[in-house]
């Protein structure tokens, strides 16, 4: 399995939506993370397995909410850059390394 890391952003943003999700609904926040964990163990199974969007970035989407990872390969890792909402600004996450 291939290692990951997360720039922090990326985790301040998952750390975020989990809050939110939790506050609207007791354990909402914790289906969050578990499909985040998902989503995350299949990119690390198959780290190419995202389509990629833009010269070496990659997105995959959650499949419960509207969320997606977006990372790059560098080497032999993966690099989360953003934990993304499908109605943020796109691109925003595009500086992170």
């Amino acid at each position: 399995m291939t290692p990951a890391s997360f720039h922090p952003a990326a985790g301040q943003e998952l750390l975020d939506a989990v809050g939110y999700y939790e506050a609207r609904a007791p354990g909402l926040g914790l289906a969050f993370l578990d499909e985040a964990e998902r989503t995350v163990g299949l990119i690390r199974r198959f780290p190419r397995i995202g389509p990629a969007i833009e010269a070496d970035f990659r997105r995959l989407a959650f499949g419960r909410f509207p969320f997606s990872i977006i990372y790059r390969l560098p080497a032999d890792t993966v690099r989360i850059l953003a934990v993304m909402h499908h109605r943020q600004r796109p691109g925003y996450w595009q500086e992170r390394r």
